[in-house]
């Protein structure tokens, strides 16, 4: 096949599946509800949890992150071996697949085109690709949920904690500048999308987690 179809196809089916919002399929089937009505209105794990709790929080992380692996495990499948110019592309290709499973959950086809802030695809990317970063950048995560009890500020910076350790622990890869540019734009488009909880953390309104209880934010 093709290079650049290849590529092509990665791209639709990426998006596509990331167009699977576990956290709206498993509210609609479990709770007979849309989790978007709810709390932030956002369709994640979060939201989710907050509101629902139960087992079926660990069906939509199980899903969302595995709609992201998934791409990835296609992209080696398709692209194993492949070089341009002489360079090994599956890397920057796992990146490029992870970029549209992300847009995808942010915006599902399936859904309306209104759905998550994409911060367990992310991690599932990291996860996939270079398992040093995910676990210092979960760890980061988790220690500032736990000392400040907001996923917000825990998920923007694990999230750019996590740019600067891509390229820590993969600058001598001659490919590594384009992980590190699609990777960024990743963490941009993640920021921009928790804009109304940056608001609320500088004007301390943003609302601490907990589980089980609607919120109204």
């Amino acid at each position: 096949m093709n290079f650049y179809l290849k590529l092509a196809l990665v791209c639709v089916v990426s998006y596509l599946l990331g167009s699977l919002n576990f956290s709206i399929i498993c509210s609609r089937i479990f709770q007979k509800d849309d989790v978007r009505e709810h709390g932030s209105g956002n369709a994640g794990i979060t939201n989710y949890l907050r509101n629902y709790g139960g087992f079926s929080t660990l069906i939509v992380m199980v899903g969302d992150l595995g709609k992201c692996i998934a791409a990835v495990l296609i992209v080696e499948a398709l692209f194993r071996g492949d070089t341009v110019a002489g360079y090994e592309i599956s890397g920057t290709a796992k990146f490029l697949a992870g970029f549209f499973v992300i847009i995808g959950h942010l915006y599902p086809v399936w859904f309306g085109f209104k759905g998550g802030k994409g911060v367990l695809s992310v991690a599932a990317l990291i996860l996939a690709f270079d398992w040093r970063v995910f676990l210092i950048a979960i760890s980061l995560f988790i220690i500032i949920v736990l000392a400040t009890r907001y996923v917000s500020l825990g998920s923007i910076l694990a999230v750019w904690f996590a740019e600067i350790l891509l390229w820590i622990f993969n600058h001598t890869d001659p490919l590594c500048w384009t992980y590190v540019l699609i990777f960024g734009l990743i963490a941009v488009i993640v920021t921009v999308k928790h804009a109304s909880n940056i608001k609320r953390l500088v004007n301390h309104t943003e609302s601490k987690f907990s589980v089980g209880k609607k919120h109204k934010e």
